[in-house]
């Protein structure tokens, strides 16, 4: 059986990262400079990395007044505006690269009839121009399922979207290990203050938090 590594980038945006932006988190100008560095290293090496799903958080000005982010945060990461964009290179190079734009914390609650009244490709999964590859992100992983495929995963914010983000491939059965040098909390870093929220799965190793160094050491063919 094929062995496959799909790395998880969670909104590594402007809106997180950039000192200008909405919900900018302290060192986020540091974490910009590092994981693009490891990115353009990536796109000049034979790698590993046999999938790269990079995500978007996206909003929108009329649904977000109603949503439940609206009483925590102010809008951000308005659609096709500079505080949307992605802070960091793409990855290029030997490996599928897709993209999802999602306006929840929660990958996995995608209710795609519900989501497209504001932008028909909400949680589809999409290639660089924008077409839709995969309806969502359970038809992608039913071609990389958890018997064959080791998740790799950093970005913002650790106590919200990127702990959704665990939790989803976590209950599904996969195999995750979190960069958590490139990782941040808007409020708290949950690997930095407790791993309790995970204990069970620290203790069986299907969950292993390690640096970037390990990562690329890793991913060397």
């Amino acid at each position: 059986m094929s062995k496959y590594n799909l790395l998880d980038i969670v909104d590594m945006q402007n809106s997180f990262l950039s000192e200008k932006g909405v919900l900018s988190i302290e060192n986020g100008e540091f974490l910009i400079n590092k994981v693009s560095d490891f990115i353009n290293q990536l796109n000049k090496i034979n790698h590993n990395i046999d999938i790269a799903l990079i995500k978007q958080d996206t909003h929108f000005l009329e649904e977000y007044k109603n949503s439940s982010e609206a009483a925590l945060f102010p809008i951000h990461c308005e659609y096709n505006t500079t505080d949307w964009e992605l802070a960091i290179p793409i990855i290029k190079a030997n490996t599928a690269t897709y993209f999802m734009f999602k306006n929840k914390f929660d990958m996995w609650d995608n209710d795609l009839n519900k989501n497209k009244k504001f932008y028909e490709k909400l949680f589809n999964i999409l290639n660089e121009k924008s077409e839709i590859i995969y309806e969502s992100i359970e038809d992608l992983l039913h071609l990389y399922n958890n018997r064959n495929t080791t998740v790799y995963l950093f970005g913002v914010a650790s106590d919200f979207c990127v702990k959704d983000a665990i939790c989803g491939y976590l209950i599904r059965g996969y195999e995750v290990r979190v960069i958590t040098d490139f990782t941040l909390g808007i409020n708290s870093d949950i690997f930095k203050t407790s791993n309790l929220y995970f204990s069970e799965y620290l203790a069986n190793n299907k969950l292993k938090l390690i640096k970037s160094q390990d990562l690329i050491n890793l991913l060397y063919k």
